[in-house]
């Protein structure tokens, strides 16, 4: 591979060395010192308030899943969802999420209903401190009182991090709640399980469930998308680029994407364009302006539309996102502009033929050239005979 070209997470070639790195020297999987002394200190007070740990019940008729956080994470925890609906085939599975991921949940079909609750920390609305700690708060009940209406058996949190969802879970009311203790609080949870420091966020949250039950066998947890992707209008084969991130500061310059373009379009490749919001929507027509014949399918249909769009594309290009992983389900090629401070041997996409770019360390995503994406795309899928 060419210079700026790494293997994705996982795949051949990444030594054992790289994924027993990821292992965090402290049981908090955060990188700021202080907040990590917080956290201490809070968990010191809430010891005497934890609660006895309490067994699973061996057929539980209502399951609640938790995954409060961005849309890839709740992407890549689908794969546990579908062990657990293996596991316990007869049961109610729930899921309580950010108000962001909910058309996400509910297109996926893997859930019976979705509660939402917006943490603070997941809020990437751009709006004050004090504006995103408000929407908490104002959630909080709503989403308390209807869990807690639903009388769940057992609450399983799938996100590691701090923001999850145990503070709430504990005051709905449900009677075993398991959860990471790697994000802090975790005396909200009566069966705390620590991270177990290795591998794929996905192999963690096997991890977790194996802890739920001695049997629980989650068996290999690949990516997917289990809900019915809606064909596109446009034949299969084009080039699909997603210019969006839910980081604005992983964003790629607008003006690279126009030159990338050109030079795809150049070539004769069919280009599609994806994305969703007003961001996104401002920027694909911008895009479409300045380079003639792309095609723009920004915010069109909903997620069964995209997942439609990205399992018929030939090819993907994307940034750190959604996208990345969705086109894992598909098992597309593709490559993703991935930022140098990102482990992507915990986040990276699942996917044998993704091809992640990257700056230099402590370089931003625009330290990224043209050309260097182009080499990617060509190891991945050289496309259509040169023109004359």
């Amino acid at each position: 591979m060419g210079a700026g070209l790494k293997p994705r997470a996982g795949a051949p070639g990444v030594s054992a060395t790289l994924a027993a790195s990821m292992a965090p020297a402290d049981p908090y999987l955060l990188r700021d010192r202080r907040a990590i002394a917080a956290l201490r200190l809070v968990d010191m007070l809430l010891r005497p308030l934890a609660a006895p740990r309490r067994p699973v019940p061996a057929q539980p008729s209502r399951v609640l899943v938790a995954n409060g956080a961005h849309l890839g994470d709740l992407l890549l925890s689908l794969p546990a969802v579908a062990a657990i609906r293996r596991h316990w085939p007869e049961a109610r599975v729930d899921l309580v999420c950010g108000r962001w991921a909910e058309p996400l949940a509910r297109a996926c079909g893997l859930f019976d209903e979705v509660h939402v609750f917006d943490h603070w920390v997941h809020d990437r609305s751009g709006h004050p401190l004090a504006v995103r700690w408000w929407r908490q708060l104002r959630t909080l009940p709503a989403a308390a009182a209807s869990i807690r209406a639903r009388r769940y058996e057992l609450a399983i949190d799938l996100y590691g991090w701090f923001g999850h969802a145990g503070p709430l879970l504990r005051l709905a009311g449900v009677p075993v709640r398991v959860g990471f203790t790697s994000g802090g609080l975790g005396a909200m949870f009566t069966d705390p399980v620590a991270w177990p420091g290795r591998g794929h966020v996905s192999e963690a949250a096997a991890e977790l469930l194996r802890a739920v039950a001695p049997d629980f066998d989650p068996g290999p947890l690949r990516p997917l998308w289990p809900g019915e992707p809606v064909a596109p209008p446009m034949a299969p084969g084009y080039l699909l680029v997603h210019t969006g991130t839910g980081a604005v500061a992983r964003e790629w310059p607008e003006a690279r994407w126009v030159a990338l373009l050109t030079t795809l379009a150049a070539q004769g490749r069919r280009l599609v364009l994806a994305g969703a919001g007003a961001r996104e929507r401002d920027r694909a027509a911008r895009l479409v302006e300045a380079v003639p014949g792309v095609a723009d399918a920004t915010g069109a249909g909903g997620w069964p539309a995209f997942a439609g769009l990205v399992r018929d594309a030939g090819a993907v290009i994307c940034l750190e996102s959604v996208c990345a992983h969705l086109a894992a389900a598909f098992e597309r090629p593709t490559v993703c502009l991935f930022s140098a401070d990102s482990d992507a041997t915990l986040w990276g996409p699942r996917n044998d033929r993704a091809v992640l770019v990257r700056p230099p360390a402590a370089a931003g995503v625009g330290a990224i050239t043209v050309d260097a994406v182009l080499a990617a795309l060509q190891a991945v899928d050289p496309g259509p005979e040169p023109r004359p």
